[in-house]
C-alpha cells in the first residue's frame, strides 16, 4: 500500500509540474477511448462524436506544442551554462601550460637571486651543515 501511495504522490507531483502535458495526456486517453468505441455503445447522432474527436485532437496538439515551447525556454539557460563551461574547459590546458611556465620562471628567478646574493640566510641545520661543507671544499685553511 505504501508503494502505491508513493507512486500516486510521484504522479501528482509530475502532473503539478507539467499541467499542460498532464491535461493533454488525460484528454488524449479519454477522447481516444470515445473515438474507438463502436456506435452501438455510444450512438453518433449528428456526427458529434467525430467532431468531438477532431476538435479535441486540435486542443491536445496545442497543449503539446505549448509544453514543448515551455521546455525549450526552460532548457535555454542550461544550454548556455553548458556552452560556457565547455568553453572554459577548452581553455584550461593553455592556462595550465602558462601556469607551469610561470612556475618555472619563478623558480629560475629564485635560483638566480640566491646565486647573486652576497648574504644568504640559512634556515635549517641541514642548510648550515651543507654550506660549511661547500666552503671547506674550496679552502686550505
Amino acid at each position: 500500500m505504501a508503494g502505491f501511495k508513493q507512486a500516486v504522490g510521484r504522479s501528482l507531483t509530475w502532473a503539478a509540474k507539467n499541467v499542460d502535458g498532464a491535461i493533454a495526456l488525460v484528454l488524449a486517453v479519454v477522447v481516444g477511448g470515445l473515438g474507438v468505441l463502436p456506435d452501438s455503445v455510444i450512438p453518433d447522432k449528428g456526427n458529434w462524436k467525430s467532431q468531438l474527436v477532431s476538435g479535441t485532437t486540435l486542443v491536445i496538439l496545442a497543449l503539446v506544442a505549448t509544453a514543448l515551447l515551455r521546455d525549450r525556454v526552460r532548457q535555454e539557460p542550461v544550454e548556455d551554462a553548458i556552452n560556457a563551461t565547455s568553453g572554459l574547459l577548452a581553455e584550461l590546458p593553455g592556462r595550465l601550460r602558462r601556469l607551469d611556465e610561470l612556475e618555472s620562471l619563478v623558480a629560475g628567478t629564485r635560483r638566480a637571486l640566491e646565486d647573486m646574493s652576497i648574504v644568504r640566510v640559512l634556515g635549517s641545520r641541514h642548510e648550515i651543515t651543507q654550506a660549511h661543507a661547500d666552503t671547506r671544499r674550496g679552502t686550505d685553511r
